[in-house]
This record gives C-alpha cells, structure tokens and sequence, in this order.
C-alpha cells in the first residue's frame, strides 16, 4: 500500500484533505525495521519518526550501563529526541517488525505548524506524554517496588488494556523482564510482586495476558 494510505491511517492525520496529506507525504520517508532494530540514539537530535505498524520501546542507560525502559509505544505515536543538548537521551528499538515514518524534524514541525487540527492533536499527544513523564518519576521516586509496579501496570493497561467497568486486561504480552526494565529493578523482584498480587485475587494470567482489578490494584499491599 502506498505512503499516502499509510498516513491517513494515522489518527493525527486523519481529518486532512488530499492536498495536506500529499504535502505530509512529501517530507517522509518510511521504513522498515526489524525486532530489535535499534531506531533512535541519544546523539540523533534532527529526526521525528511516526509509527505506523508494530510496537517501539523507548529506554535509557543509567550510569551503571542498566536499560530502563520509559515507554512502550503502538501506531500512531510520535517520538524523537526533541530536547537540546544533555535533554533527550532516549534509545529507541523495536519490540516487533515496524514500519516508520522518518521526516527531518524542523521540516516537520514547520509544516504541521501550518495545519491547525494537526498541531493541535500533536500539542494533545506531547502534553499527555509530559503528564505522563511527570506522573512516571513520582511513582518512580516513591521508593516502593510495589508502587512502582501498580503504576506501570496501570499505565499499561490504559494503553494496551480492555476494561469493563473495573476489570482490565492488557492485551499486550510483556514478560518479567520487560516488566523489570520499565521500573528499574530484577526480573526476580517482578516475578516475585506479580506472584503475590496473583495469590491474593488481585492479578490473574491468561496464557501471557495480565488481568487485574484497577481499584483493587492501586489499593493493594503485599
């Protein structure tokens, strides 16, 4: 299927007419990339890359050389190294085979600063995302696993998840070890929380599917 197709697909592109797109479609380029495939380093500041298939994670190295995964993101996201110098310092690899979009970022940002809707929703999705950060670090500097474990299985399932009413299933298949770079700690710590939360009713396992009960998730101690 063609470039043209492929954006309109994308939730931020939707509501534009044939002229916009084709003007979007004109500074990108896609591509392909295999599981594993590093996409982004620290040092890359002039790109922006959209995701039009598959799953991307987003990490960084501590000074110790550990990997701490900041996000997991699906089709539609949109990612790069936006800060200045020292800010940034995301790596990007692909949790699946994806397909990209690749636009020079100062390009993009001049041309979609010409089209309102599209700015917007992209103000919209970088807000959350800035939110979300925010919300990340304090559970993160809460100084319990545990907490940080809620939290991120929270935000899973707010991006991955089926709900009804209290019930959430993460439809995304994470293993431990995904689990334990997300939160900075063991896979053994992970195996042992989950464990926990699982004999006391609160999480369940469905082949490698998480289900859990949000209000009795962030309520729970072990």
């Amino acid at each position: 299927m063609d470039k043209i197709w492929y954006l309109k697909q994308l939730d931020i592109f939707k509501e534009l007419g044939p002229k916009d797109i084709s003007e979007i479609g004109v500074i990108v380029d896609e591509k392909n990339v295999s599981k594993k495939e590093l996409l982004l380093e620290p040092e890359d500041k002039g790109k922006v890359y959209l995701i039009k298939r598959g799953q991307v994670k987003l990490y960084q190295l501590t000074p110790e050389g550990k990997r701490v995964i900041s996000d997991n993101l699906g089709p539609g996201s949109v990612f790069g190294n936006f800060g200045g110098d020292g800010q940034g310092q995301n790596f990007a690899e692909a949790s699946s085979d994806t397909f990209v979009c690749i636009a020079k970022r100062d390009t993009f940002f001049e041309t979609i600063s010409k089209k309102p809707k599209v700015a917007a929703k992209l103000m919209t999705m970088l807000f959350d995302q800035i939110s979300l950060d925010r919300d990340y670090i304090t559970a993160m500097a809460s100084g319990s696993v545990l907490s940080k474990l809620k939290f991120k299985l929270v935000e899973l399932g707010g991006k991955y998840g089926e709900q009804k009413g209290n019930r959430v299933k993460i439809k995304e298949r994470f293993t431990h070890e995904e689990i334990a770079d997300m939160i900075g700690v063991s896979r053994e710590t992970v195996t042992k929380l989950l464990g926990a939360l699982k004999r006391k009713g609160i999480i369940k396992v469905e082949g490698k599917n998480i289900i859990f009960d949000k209000e009795k998730l962030e309520t729970a101690s072990v």
